[in-house]
């Protein structure tokens, strides 16, 4: 089994690379590649002080005080003293190749690294931290594969904050796999399928998350982007399918989750700008506030249910 399913991987990955290497193979290079890299140095100084809970141990051990997820607020229990925290993790680099093809197309990629949220590295002498893959994709002609932010995400409506990420509560946040295509103010994509799931312990009450990772259907998005003066606007909706083998049979049981955002900015001539968003669905879960909510939860008869979410932001 275990040499049946490596061969299947080996042939389905060199299957990618010959795709992708044959995009430039077939049209032929009409010259030498262009490169570039850039990037930014970034200091977090932060004071964070918890009125219930604990802050945690450090933001080796904690990644709710490297920057602020909402579902790592600790609510409940002893309060903790307030406690500082420096961190150059967010500090970033880039790297942009693009190549012109005989046939008058351009090819890019680009490869974009940091170094949050990663557990590895401690504060007692070095602050080291290992390098984190945000983005990495190749671009031609209407097609984006790799992993690049979610085709479900509007990223004019994120607002302005030295916060890592910001007003993350009711906001559609993702980065992930995917192949996209676009034409026009239109694109379409099948992006990686990750199921997260609420159990209840029926003894004590208590709430835990499953990430299963199982399921077969890729996430399906669809996105309409358009502008009429200084403002600009989108509309993208999600579909997906749930799996959890919840009897540990090995047969998944699912649901479907389904949603829509709207996302909206308008810009004044002094520089300034207004920006909103409103998102709303069924077992969107991990995609919204930063996984704060589910995507689905085991009923009392054992059957995967979806949960609903609403969200707002504006800036």
């Amino acid at each position: 089994m275990l040499h049946k399913t490596l061969t299947k991987s080996l042939v389905a990955s060199a299957v990618f690379a010959s795709l992708a290497g044959g995009l430039v193979t077939k049209a032929h290079a009409a010259e030498g590649p262009e490169w570039s890299f850039s990037g930014y140095v970034k200091l977090d100084a932060m004071i964070s002080d918890y009125g219930d809970g604990s802050a945690g141990a450090g933001t080796d051990k904690n990644i709710g005080r490297q920057f602020y997820i909402p579902s790592l607020t600790p609510v409940g229990g002893q309060g903790d003293d307030a406690v500082t925290d420096f961190h150059a993790r967010q500090s970033r680099f880039f790297f942009d190749v693009k190549q012109k093809l005989e046939n008058g197309e351009d090819i890019s990629g680009r490869i974009e690294i940091d170094f949050m949220t990663v557990p590895s590295g401690d504060e007692r002498i070095t602050n080291s931290y290992a390098p984190r893959l945000r983005q990495a994709y190749l671009q031609y002609k209407n097609w984006l594969i790799g992993q690049a932010w979610s085709n479900f995400q509007d990223l004019s409506i994120l607002p302005e904050s030295v916060d890592f990420v910001g007003a993350t509560d009711g906001m559609v946040f993702m980065r992930q796999p995917q192949v996209r295509y676009t034409s026009g103010a239109w694109s379409f994509s099948i992006e990686n399928p990750e199921t997260t799931v609420s159990l209840v312990n029926p003894d004590t009450g208590a709430v835990s998350r499953a990430a299963t990772s199982e399921g077969i259907m890729p996430d399906f998005t669809a996105k309409y982007k358009g502008k009429s003066g200084n403002f600009s606007y989108s509309v993208a909706g999600l579909v997906r399918q749930l799996a959890y083998d919840i009897d540990s049979d090995g047969s998944d049981e699912t649901a479907t989750g389904y949603g829509v955002t709207l996302g909206g900015k308008l810009a004044f001539d002094n520089g300034n700008d207004i920006r909103a968003s409103f998102t709303a669905g069924s077992g969107i879960g991990r995609y919204m506030g930063l996984n704060t909510f589910n995507g689905g939860y085991v009923d009392p008869n054992n059957s995967l249910e979806s949960l609903d979410v609403m969200g707002v932001t504006f800036a």
